[in-house]
């Protein structure tokens, strides 16, 4: 912690400066202590017999020292660090107007995350997460998908703190194209740029350069070394009969789509195949919901477009080439999608489409 009340219940920051009176919690009231250690710069930090509620996660120095650069960095006059919020028993890293701001630097799973978003919600406060340097290496991560948040200029989106330069990082437009995940990024040195950036921007397009032929031939490799999810794909493949390493290109469509599945889309359009005959579309979407859907900071409503639409897409695929017909909103499985007689024949095709 970065702040504490003196014994006149004033705020004050950690310092090497401060005497050696007694310094008290601002959140759970408790006495707390000053460290000046060799590698964290000053702080405090609660006495081993004593438990709080709000600040029981122990700090590194890079959530230290970004906290304050964070404050800074805003440029605002009335920004508050580890102000207390009494009626949610909340104290976020920072708060200025009506935002509050988390630097997230160790990990947090998804029902914490949402409870801290929900207290915010109470009290009408927006909230941004900007996530810290351990985060940032590993972006790729389905952990990290719970952060992405959506605006209609960004797109998804998510935030980082560059710990060395002090700057804002921006991961935006992320999408998945042929099962990879793609964005791109900016970096902002104060608040308002980013705020402006983020008004301003138009969703641009992204070019599609032989990452299909890159994904096909990864599920080959995978395989090969007897990946056990591509294993439990290709099980489901041979009940319907085909095969995933010579499975016909509908089921690598629509190639763009939202970032937010736990597997490459084409195996969640094969599972759907498998379960589609004699179901709903409600039923469809709620199977995808349920079992292949990353939670995000993304409203559950804009969530639900983006899936259905990619559905539809697919199902309107299935239909224009006869392959189900859709009556009273049943779905029903005509015949099945044929194969390519050869791994190499899928691939020259691909190369011959120039996809």
């Amino acid at each position: 912690m970065l702040t504490a009340n003196d014994e006149n219940n004033h705020k004050v920051f950690a310092s090497r400066k401060l005497n050696s009176q007694r310094y008290f919690c601002t959140s759970c009231g408790n006495p707390v202590f000053i460290k000046l250690g060799n590698f964290k710069c000053a702080h405090f930090a609660h006495f081993s017999n004593y438990n709080c509620n709000i600040n029981n996660e122990s700090e590194t120095n890079e959530h230290i020292i970004g906290k304050l650069a964070i404050s800074k960095f805003l440029h605002k006059n009335n920004v508050f660090i580890e102000k207390y919020l009494p009626s949610i028993k909340q104290r976020p890293d920072i708060m200025f107007d009506d935002n509050v701001v988390e630097f997230q630097c160790s990990s947090i799973n998804i029902k914490r995350l949402n409870e801290r978003n929900d207290g915010y919600s109470k009290l009408k406060i927006k909230y941004f997460w900007i996530l810290g340097s351990k985060y940032y290496q590993n972006k790729f991560n389905q952990s990290i998908k719970k952060f992405y948040t959506y605006s209609i200029k960004l797109g998804f989106y998510i935030l980082f703190w560059d710990f060395k330069s002090s700057e804002l990082i921006v991961n935006y437009q992320i999408s998945m194209i042929d099962g990879k995940i793609i964005f791109k990024e900016q970096r902002f040195s104060d608040w308002n740029s980013f705020l402006v950036f983020k008004s301003k921007m138009n969703f641009g397009q992204f070019i599609i350069r032989n990452s299909l032929i890159y994904s096909i031939k990864k599920i080959e490799k995978d395989l090969f070394y007897k990946n056990k999810l591509l294993q439990n794909v290709q099980n489901t493949c041979y009940q319907n009969g085909f095969n995933l390493l010579t499975c016909p290109l509908l089921f690598h469509f629509p190639r763009r789509t939202i970032p937010l599945y736990k597997i490459n889309p084409i195996f969640l359009r094969i599972y759907i195949f498998n379960i589609l005959n004699n179901n709903s579309e409600d039923y469809v979407f709620n199977y995808v919901i349920s079992n292949f859907i990353n939670l995000t900071l993304v409203s559950p409503d804009i969530v639900a477009r983006f899936i259905k639409n990619d559905i539809n897409e697919y199902m309107n695929r299935l239909i224009k080439g006869k392959y189900i017909t859709k009556i009273n909103d049943i779905y029903h499985i005509n015949r099945v999608p044929k194969d390519f007689l050869t791994f190499n024949d899928k691939i020259n095709k691909v190369y011959k489409l120039n996809l």
